[in-house]
């Protein structure tokens, strides 16, 4: 200690051996002597342990004592003497809050000891895993301490909900200390290292090792043809006994200098260490990180979430062994960016808390007893009941981190009354005496015009029009000029349009419920279109019964965000648009055909997943949020007053009604949803006629025994569109490969060059099962097993592009009863494919003899990444086809 009064002290573990906590806070100190302050780090407390190794003369000690003013030793109760000498205190990174460590130094890494005049920062704090440890008892303690500081940001996005939930505090999310320093400042600790390693070499960083690891490294180290360099625990005391378990030659007596120099000097990483990786990414290298769960699987997670790199991550060690893509060259300018952009997020975090005068800073405190507390954020489902309902004017509607419309609290206007938490139709369903057996119509307009503009029967439109021949108002979703959707009221036919059609994402009710109560204060008759869940809020949010009020839900698969939206109208139109329409009629009633006005005037019809990404990850539920998921507003009974919807599957039922422009499902869930349709002229309605309730369906998961859902692929997009364009978050989502493509397989430009040595067939054993005879690869389809949908597959080295010219060039021989033989090419991802070439076969009971074709041909869709030939092409016992050869490339 060289100062007698010092601008910050940091607390925290930087006298670890740990190689990555000596770097955590070296980076950490650097970044506030570059802000201008001084800055004193506070010795480990003397726990009365004479043999304390961390005290004596270690690697970590000897680097502190070069780069640090460090404070005398204290005891836990006299570290209060530091009040005396720092005018602010910042709690640490790393796992300063894993309770397993903090509670061996009493609540000092809650800075405890720290005056209440004094400023207290908690910078990148870590619980070290997705859960907390702490003793509820504990928790209490806990929560007054957090209370106290000024500012929160914690290293893991699981940590900051940690916070929230269960310490009731707020926190941002910043990343580790290492990433605020630049890159110069360890490269510059690296040239101080007093070793030299020949390159090329793979370095290995591993804390816990296992025989799985130790298969690994040498599994990449054969593979990429690199000698290792393995770094164990930098712990003294562990050394010899990890080198053991690791049965490999280590690196002996390693300080965080030669620790960072092999690092920056390599080749390519693989660590089972957080900030073994986290260097990995600062340097630009290729690394593997293995979860290390019990030093935290939140850790892991959050960084390579955090760098946009997910795929990357490693369970098992096994997985290295089984999936040469782990092997491949990372994006490490892409990782670049993403560092310098959460960089520059998380040191102005800091520079700002340290700056603004502690009676400016916003509190930490989380309001106990609000919505936001009571309500799993996942869960909301963004119906603006409790919005609309606050006095204090203390909730808004904010878009979480994939653009879903939530209830966020302003803490500071928040008076924790509570009512937010008793309206909320999530934690208590509102009132409802509506039918469980409701009945049943199959509706169409007779307005033709109506009926074309209209997305299925038109029967919205006619409801409508009734409200307005009363001089009612009619509510519903429309689009905004940025391509979200709104709710909004209107008051006539001349806006009707702005209600009418289909859209597939979710919609901002603002203040709309305040305008409706308004209303039918006045006397007014309203019309409410909305989800089931928005039916719901708005019942819930009126808290008694309306006459005047007509409700009328709709049969809801799920409502993706319009961030979701707005990404992929930015990927696949980037010139922008002047109109969407799902639910195109031009082809057709279908809900697969969407129209598209670009910016220029072109118009483009696509249609279903082969031409639309969006489509892609639509129908097949891949962005169903969590709160549609698990809706508890689908069934019966229903909310609103009447339900409409699409009468999908009714020309199998009744082939009388004609369904060529659509029909409509009308449920009458009351009396008062009966009335207003009885009320209506006949000669508005083509069709009304009642059918049986069952003939719904599942559609909109209304029948009792059928259940939203979402597809298991789901928290991979979610994943993946964080920080990657929308059509590589599909591909990621969707692909078993994730989007990459094993560079063995390509030659040149060439997507596909059959090899037999190197590149098999994939099939279900139980089908299929192959043989190499003659030098050509022959695949027999077992008894029994000559069915559709089951494919033997060749994966491509890469996509192909829709309307590009290729070549199919194929040598093959033949036996099967089937008359035609389709070769095809595929989506990994579903069961979508094209036939590029179908041959006849001759009626003879001899063998196809060998065939050789070349064929011209031009994909339909982006999506194809496989070449496939389906089982019911091989018809017939002991039946087969042979390939000599397979390719696939450009003219």
């Amino acid at each position: 200690m060289s100062k007698n009064r010092y601008d910050v002290g940091v607390y925290g573990v930087w006298y670890g051996c740990n190689y990555g906590s000596i770097a955590t806070y070296y980076g950490l100190n650097k970044v506030l002597e570059d802000l201008g302050y001084s800055v004193l780090m506070i010795d480990k407390p003397d726990l009365g342990n004479p043999k304390d190794f961390e005290k004596g003369n270690t690697h970590s000690r000897r680097f502190a004592e070069e780069h640090y003013d460090i404070s005398s030793t204290y005891k836990l109760e006299e570290l209060k003497g530091l009040n005396e000498l720092c005018d602010t205190f910042i709690i640490g990174s790393d796992q300063v809050w894993n309770y397993g460590i903090s509670k061996n130094f009493g609540k000092s890494n809650y800075l405890d000891f720290a005056n209440d005049d004094k400023k207290k920062i908690a910078y990148a704090a870590s619980f070290g895993h997705g859960i907390d440890f702490a003793p509820a008892k504990e928790r209490r303690k806990i929560s007054k301490l957090m209370r106290r500081l000024d500012a929160i940001s914690i290293r893991e996005e699981e940590g900051v909900e940690l916070a929230r939930k269960v310490y009731g505090v707020k926190a941002e999310h910043v990343v580790d200390s290492v990433f605020l320093a630049n890159k110069e400042v360890y490269e510059n600790l690296a040239k101080k290292a007093r070793i030299e390693k020949e390159k090329p070499y793979i370095v290995t960083y591993i804390l816990d090792p296992t025989e799985d690891k130790r298969n690994a490294l040498l599994h990449v180290s054969d593979k990429l043809g690199f000698p290792l360099v393995n770094i164990l625990d930098g712990t003294p005391k562990t050394w010899r006994k990890n080198q053991e378990k690791l049965g490999l030659k280590a690196e002996k007596n390693v300080c965080v200098e030669e620790w960072l120099y092999l690092i920056k000097n390599s080749e390519f990483v693989i660590t089972d260490s957080f900030h073994g990786a986290a260097f990995a990414a600062i340097f630009g290298k290729t690394f593997i990180p293995i979860v290390n769960k019990e030093r935290g699987f939140s850790r892991f997670k959050s960084l390579v979430d955090t760098l946009g790199i997910p795929e990357r991550l490693v369970k098992d060690p096994k997985e290295i062994i089984d999936n040469s893509l782990h092997l491949e060259p990372m994006d490490v300018d892409y990782v670049r960016l993403v560092i310098e952009s959460h960089k520059v997020y998380s040191r102005e975090w800091l520079k700002k808390s340290l700056e603004t005068p502690k009676v400016d800073l916003p509190s930490v405190f989380v309001p106990l007893l609000s919505v936001e507390q009571k309500l799993e954020e996942a869960k909301c489902t963004g119906c603006s009941a409790c919005v609309n309902s606050c006095k204090e004017k203390a909730l808004v509607l904010k878009q979480d981190e994939w653009g879903y419309y939530r209830r966020k609290v302003i803490d500071e206007k928040c008076v924790d009354c509570s009512h937010c938490t008793k309206i909320c139709p999530v934690l208590e369903l509102p009132a409802n005496a509506n039918s469980q057996k409701p009945h049943c119509y199959a509706m169409v307009t007779s307005d033709e015009s109506v009926l074309e503009s209209s997305s299925s029967g038109g029967v919205f439109s006619a409801l409508a029009n009734e409200m307005f021949s009363e001089n009612g108002y009619v509510v519903g979703a429309a689009w905004a000029k940025d391509f979200s959707v709104k709710h909004i009221m209107i008051d006539s036919i001349s806006d009707l349009a702005k209600l009418q059609k289909s859209k597939y994402l979710q919609s901002y009710l603002g203040g709309v419920f305040s305008s409706v109560k308004e209303k039918l204060e006045e006397d007014n008759k309203v019309l409410f279109s909305g989800t089931p869940c928005q039916v719901a809020g708005l019942k819930a949010y009126l808290g008694k019964e309306y006459e005047n009020l007509l409700l009328v839900d709709i049969l809801c698969a799920y409502a993706p965000s319009s961030m979701f939206f707005q990404m992929y109208l930015g990927d696949a139109f980037p010139e922008g648009i002047q109109e969407y329409e799902f639910r195109y009629k031009g082809r057709g009633w279908n809900c697969a055909t969407v129209k598209v006005v670009t910016k220029s005037g072109d118009v483009l019809i696509r249609q279903g997943e082969k031409d639309d990404d969006y489509q892609r990850v639509y129908h097949n539920h891949t962005m169903c949020s969590h709160h549609c998921e698990n809706c508890k507003f689908q069934k019966l009974p229903r909310f609103g007053d009447l339900t409409l919807g699409d009468f999908w599957g009714i020309e199998h039922r009744d082939h009388s009604i004609d369904t060529k422009q659509g029909v409509s499902v009308v449920l009458c869930n009351n009396k008062r949803g009966e009335k207003f349709l009885n009320e209506m002229p006949k000669e508005a309605l083509a069709i009304r006629k009642e059918v049986p309730l069952k003939w719904l369906g599942k559609n909109g998961y209304a029948i009792n025994d059928s259940k939203n859902y979402s597809s298991p692929k789901r928290d991979l997009f979610y994943k993946a569109i964080k920080t990657k364009p929308f059509s590589k978050a599909v591909d990621y989502a969707l692909k078993p490969n994730h989007g990459i493509y094993d560079k063995r397989y390509k030659i040149g430009n060439t997507p596909l060059q059959y090899n037999i040595s190197f590149l098999k067939f994939k099939f279900d054993n139980s089908v299929w099962e192959e043989h190499n005879i003659n030098g050509a690869t022959t695949l027999f389809v077992k008894e029994g097993m000559s069915a559709p949908r089951r494919f033997a597959i060749l994966p491509l080295s890469k996509p192909l592009i829709k309307g590009e010219s290729y070549i199919f060039d194929v040598k093959f021989k033949a036996k099967t009863e089937s008359e035609v033989l389709n070769f095809h090419i595929k989506d990994s991802g579903s069961e979508l494919y094209q036939v590029i070439h179908s041959h006849f076969v001759p009626k003879k009971e001899a063998p196809l003899g060998w065939v050789e074709c070349s064929i011209q041909f031009r994909p339909d869709s982006n999506i194809y990444d496989e070449f496939m030939i389906g089982a019911s092409q091989i018809r017939g016992v002991d039946n087969y086809i042979a390939f000599e050869y397979i390719h696939i490339g450009g003219e």
